[in-house]
């Protein structure tokens, strides 16, 4: 029986320089250094399908015409080469790209990662879909590409000019840069994290808007812009973004209902899709961040379930549903991680339904008891926490407690439970509206920790104590299911 498993051939230097036409699927290029050869070879109308080269040094040669498809690269050097190249699905490692000419290229879907172009020219060329990764960009040019859909994170750019070519829907991550050049109009489509904007530079020939030396007030202009031309995805990114670096903390939760709204009544079928699409891809990045409050994800989420879709087709729905299933997804795993949840008031009531085995009561009751003594200890400077939550009803077979309480006590717990237990502990958040009172909580407490909880009104949840996560633990082995309603009390 043959197995399946690919095998490299190898490629050697035997002198010659032609190799036009010449098929290296699945051929292994490692160690040769190109500039030893009298002249340069020529690769050009080559096939490199699945094939992987390692040290190697490329030298003035000819690579018009040819393919690398699902090819991996590492450690290697292209220096003064042709281009008119197709390249697919390639993942590059630790590459150094210095003084080539791409052109009439296509880039598409491809990882770089360690890489560095020095003085590399583009031109007529497409780059799409594809990851940068802590790459260096030095003195390059780029002139009449499509380039869009691109992911830049630790990328160092330097004497970099954007504003001859289309350059669109990039994101930016721990990003800097240094005589960089953007054409403004593309700048609704950029999504910023931890990346400085006050140092781009903005290349403008349109008469469309004005643009200035102040950064926010050209943000400002371009807001204005976007809306007037219905530009909705990039409207929101820009009023998130500005914001932001306005220090603003406004809520974002009536400006995404607005704009949701007005997408999906978008009578240009293609337009819609992009919107919608775009719009939950930009609250995605910004998710793990402080950019955007976690509070206003969770109102987003309600609102976002609650739009009615009846205009939409059977292909639409699933779609947006999709993309919706997708934000939630990203938003609880972040709920879930200590480091993103410093947005989270201490004081949001929550409603939380707990569901034990009927032999356990006893013992879930009094660990219960112990938990939320725990958090006022470590949160409220009190001992006792009993007047902190309250039970408001109890089903019986399988037990399920329908339980009242603070943030500051259930998203730690939930927290806990995920880290100690990992995927095996099942956590359900709902984000439609209940209709408990937060009164239930008022009539339970007495004032001086009514007093307490209104003095924490802007604090964050920090990280708990060993012994509030030991505790945690404790309750965790009494609990079968958790189900969190965020949106318990919102008016």
């Amino acid at each position: 029986m043959k197995n399946n498993i690919v095998e490299h051939n190898k490629f050697y230097d035997d002198g010659s320089l032609l190799h036009e036409n010449r098929n290296f699927e699945n051929y292994l290029f490692e160690k040769i250094d190109l500039r030893n050869s009298k002249e340069p070879m020529n690769f050009y109308r080559c096939d490199f399908r699945g094939s992987k080269m390692t040290d190697m040094c490329f030298w003035k040669n000819d690579f018009n015409r040819s393919d690398f498809v699902d090819s991996f690269i590492e450690k290697s050097i292209f220096s003064n080469c042709s281009f008119g190249t197709d390249f697919f699905n390639t993942y590059f490692t630790d590459v150094e790209f210095i003084e080539n000419n791409q052109a009439i290229s296509s880039i598409i879907n491809c990882v770089f990662e360690s890489c560095t172009f020095i003085e590399e020219k583009f031109s007529d060329t497409t780059i799409r879909d594809c990851s940068f990764i802590n790459c260096t960009f030095n003195n390059c040019i780029f002139v009449m590409n499509t380039i869009d859909n691109i992911e830049f994170e630790k990328c160092r750019f330097t004497k970099i000019d954007f504003s001859n070519t289309t350059a669109k829907d990039f994101t930016f991550t721990q990003c800097k840069y240094d005589d960089f050049i953007i054409n403004p109009d593309y700048l609704g489509t950029y999504l910023f994290k931890e990346t400085p904007l006050n140092n781009i530079i903005y290349s403008y020939k349109g008469d469309e808007f004005n643009i200035g030396e102040n950064y926010l007030d050209n943000i400002e202009v371009l807001i204005n812009y976007y809306g007037k031309m219905k530009r909705y995805y990039e409207f929101f990114n820009l009023v998130i973004i500005y914001n932001y670096l306005s220090h603003k903390k406004k809520s974002i939760t009536k400006l995404f209902n607005i704009i949701l709204n007005n997408t999906i009544h978008d009578p240009h079928y293609l337009r819609k899709q992009k919107n919608i699409e775009k719009l939950f891809f930009t609250l995605e990045f910004y998710v793990d961040s402080s950019i955007i409050n976690m509070v206003d994800y969770f109102s987003i989420l309600k609102d976002a379930e609650a739009i009615s879709l009846d205009n939409f087709g059977f292909q639409e729905k699933l779609k947006y549903l999709m993309r919706l299933n997708s934000l939630k997804v990203i938003v609880e795993n972040n709920i879930l991680n200590w480091d993103a949840i410093k947005s989270i008031p201490i004081n949001i009531p929550i409603l939380v339904e707990i569901r034990i085995e009927e032999e356990m009561e006893n013992a879930f009751l009094l660990t219960l008891d112990k938990y939320f003594k725990v958090v006022a200890n470590e949160y409220l400077d009190q001992s006792n926490g009993t007047g902190y939550y309250i039970i408001t009803n109890k089903y019986r077979g399988s037990i399920v407690f329908e339980i009242v309480t603070y943030s500051l006590a259930m998203i730690p717990l939930a927290i806990s439970l995920r880290i100690i237990s990992a995927s095996l502990f099942n956590i359900y958040f709902d984000y439609s509206i209940c209709k408990k009172s937060v009164k239930l909580l008022d009539n339970n407490m007495t004032k001086n920790e009514v007093m307490e909880i209104e003095k924490l009104r802007r604090n964050t949840i920090e990280r708990p104590t060993k012994d509030l996560e030991k505790t945690a633990r404790e309750l965790g082995d009494l609990i079968k299911t958790i189900k969190i309603f965020i949106n318990a009390f919102k008016n």
